[in-house]
């Protein structure tokens, strides 16, 4: 790398300039150049008054920090909380910081630090002037930038109306840090992949802070679709860049916009609710209001012949403007927006009630006919298991001798006699209990017959078993129906 250092000088203004050229030669021959430019004052009378000018602010430093932390101790923890408080103690570090490298600078000026080539030739570089002189610059130009933005603090205390803006950044500070956190994450999240994409390629994505400039000028529209696609063998980096334009610019710009303007919606209802309390007064002109009232009552209303007519006319309107406005019951816009809101979502959730109920209402339903499905199926079961057991029992008596007789184990725990109801024949002992329960096949209609009828005798030529005066079942048991037959039997074991 070759430099070139040069400190041209003008004498009639006393200004001199401090330029270095670096031209930087790589091993295939290729030159890239480069320069720096510093210029400073020489005049022996503007350092001293530099010196001068510098002392004199670092006592009314002093003193107004001294005001400063009368103030603070006298508030606490609400001193910290007023946004113009905490740009007061900022702007006092960084004078401090000026103070010194302008006292650093003109020292510096009058002992230049001479190298013997200085004492031999006389030439002096002066790359630690210029340096200092750069600090100081740069301390320097944000010290009064911020003073000249308290401005807008006193001129918000003659004229409430300008505070607008001041007001809103303040009530949505922690909204905007946080914003600004989750939005310096996304810029470095697409800075460093279009670093790794286009890093090798492209002169605006050769470093990650290169890369990240480059995103955050195509906020504001300077990008160059065609160089990224150009540089590109495919269009998954076009893709890419038009994924980060759609989040930078539709989501996170209008998140921004969002979070300003429902904090200038808060900031005009508090103003309204304290006008209304009579907090505040009704103007929000400050000092120009009270310039046209000053004009009015001195010069307007002395007008002969009208003034007095004025003068009535204009207290009639303020006294109905602020009756008005005092009286004024009705809710604010946002107050309907928000009343709108909580109607639409109470009118959701008793829709969805309505539904949920009317869904337990077809569950109680399903389980309902679920049981009675389950029930019907149990008697279906039940009828199904009594008609398979009458059948097997009509095989086994058709299968048994006509002679047999049960055991004695059975007819050992039966009843010794029962009564058979009306209309029944004497039963034979052989036939037990058996055929006066009427489970025997030979007897079931039998017994059907007896119990439903008067009495009467069946017509013993019917094709049906059970059906005759006299008959005789499986087992050869004789039951007897007549029509004076006695109302009981007894039945011995």
């Amino acid at each position: 790398m070759v430099t070139i250092s040069l400190s041209p000088t003008s004498n009639p203004v006393g200004v001199r300039t401090h330029v270095r050229m670096m031209f930087e030669i790589f091993a295939t021959g290729t030159v890239i150049p480069s320069y720096d430019a510093q210029p400073r004052v020489v005049r022996e009378d503007s350092i001293q008054e530099t010196r001068l000018y510098v002392w004199i602010a670092a006592g009314f430093t002093i003193f107004f920090m001294l005001s400063e932390a009368y103030e603070m101790n006298s508030d606490g923890i609400k001193y910290w909380q007023n946004m113009w408080n905490v740009l007061d103690w900022v702007n006092f570090i960084l004078f401090w910081f000026v103070w010194y490298y302008c006292t650093l600078l003109v020292e510096e000026i009058g002992t230049p630090v001479c190298a013997p080539m200085c004492e031999q030739i006389g030439y002096v570089d002066e790359y630690r002037v210029v340096k200092t002189a750069r600090s100081a610059k740069l301390y320097l130009s944000i010290c009064v930038c911020i003073q000249l933005l308290k401005i807008i603090k006193f001129a918000s205390a003659l004229v409430p109306k300008m505070a607008l803006a001041p007001s809103v950044l303040a009530r949505a500070l922690p909204d905007l840090v946080l914003f600004g956190i989750v939005f310096l994450l996304s810029m470095v999240a697409f800075s460093t992949l279009f670093y790794v994409q286009l890093g090798p390629v492209m002169v605006d994505f050769s470093d990650q802070i290169s890369a990240f400039l480059a995103l955050f000028r195509a906020l504001f529209g300077d990008f160059d679709m065609d160089e990224v696609l150009q540089n590109s063998n495919s269009y998954t980096n076009i893709v890419m860049y038009v994924a980060y334009l759609f989040t930078a610019v539709f989501v996170m710009l209008s998140m921004f916009f969002a979070i300003l303007g429902e904090s200038q919606a808060n900031v005009r209802e508090d103003q309204r609710g304290r006008r209304k309390h009579g907090e505040v007064e009704a103007s929000e002109y400050g000092i120009f209001a009270s310039a046209v009232d000053f004009y009015r009552k001195h010069l307007l209303y002395n007008l002969p012949g009208v003034g007095a007519r004025l003068k009535e006319s204009a207290e009639a309107k303020k006294k109905a403007a602020l009756d008005a406005l005092v009286d004024s019951s009705g809710p604010s816009a946002v107050d309907r927006i928000e009343a709108r809101q909580l109607q639409m979502q109470d009118r959701i959730e008793d829709t969805f009630k309505v539904f949920v109920q009317r869904l337990e209402n077809v569950d109680a339903k399903v389980d309902a006919m679920t049981n009675s499905y389950a029930h019907m199926q149990q008697q279906l079961t039940l009828v199904a298991d009594s008609s398979h057991r009458s059948k097997r029992r009509r095989r086994k008596g058709d299968m048994s001798t006509p002679n047999e007789t049960p055991s004695p184990g059975i007819l050992k725990d039966r009843p010794s006699s029962r009564r058979v109801g009306r209309g029944a024949g004497a039963i034979s002992p052989q036939c037990g209990l058996q055929a006066a329960s009427g489970h025997s096949p030979g007897n079931e209609r039998a017994a059907m017959n007896a119990n439903t009828g008067n009495g009467a005798s069946r017509d013993a030529n019917a094709t049906h078993k059970p059906v005759g005066d006299e008959q005789s079942d499986s087992r050869g048991c004789a039951v007897s129906f007549g029509r004076g037959a006695a109302a009981g039997a007894d039945l011995s074991a």
